[in-house]
């Protein structure tokens, strides 16, 4: 005889169905006669240790990882921000110096001469000197002694003072004429030159000259 299951609510043998015919109550699970053990369920097969061991090893990596990540991304926001307080720490040191241009440079003077000399009969005397910037400024003064008291005073090339010694025509920059006092106030280009002191139409006297007379270069 097989196992006959009842109602829970009326007691009554339950035929196949959701409800009992008697009382219509719902049908429990199976409820067997007295003295019948009901079977056991199937019990569920057990996890594989194999996708066990693959969760704990992705647990394992990932929550380090995750955390190493994390210590990374928070060091790289302390370093942009440690740079930043630098940078704004010095930016006033290194701000750009704006453009200025250098001054020319100041005025150079030397004397060519500044000293009383003689100048012997039918002879010359010349002082040789150098223009190394353009618009450079021959100034001073002169005066002379002695015979009729007079001087003649050139500036000269090289060219030129070869030319006037041998009598002949020549160019000169400067020629103040016999004069016994001259001021020299002249512009030269660059270039070499000779500040010359002329007595050569006097046969037998001397001449005792004082003169200043500067170069000064811009």
């Amino acid at each position: 005889m097989g196992d006959v299951a009842y109602c829970a609510n009326c007691g009554r043998g339950l035929t196949p169905g959701s409800f009992c015919i008697y009382c219509g109550a719902k049908i429990p699970d199976f409820i067997p006669a007295s003295g019948v053990t009901p079977s056991a369920p199937t019990p569920r097969p057990p996890a594989s240790p194999f996708l066990i061991g693959v969760a704990l090893a992705i647990i394992i990596v990932i929550i380090p990882f995750g955390v190493y990540l994390a210590y990374l991304t928070n060091k790289d926001q302390e370093q942009r921000a440690d740079a930043q307080r630098a940078w704004a720490a010095i930016a006033p040191a290194v701000a750009p110096i704006p453009f200025q241009p250098q001054p020319p440079p100041p005025p150079q003077s030397h004397f060519i001469v500044n000293t009383a000399f003689t100048v012997a009969p039918a002879y010359m005397t010349f002082y040789p000197f150098e223009v190394t910037r353009p618009g450079s400024r021959v100034t001073g003064s002169f005066r002379a002694s002695g015979g009729k008291n007079d001087i003649q005073v050139l500036i000269l090339t090289a060219d030129e003072l070869e030319n006037f010694k041998n009598g002949n025509a020549s160019r000169s920059f400067y020629n103040s004429d016999w004069v016994t006092v001259g001021n020299i106030d002249v512009r030269l280009p660059q270039g070499s030159y000779y500040l010359v002191f002329n007595n050569l139409p006097a046969l037998f006297t001397n001449k005792v000259v004082t003169a200043s007379i500067e170069l000064t270069e811009p």
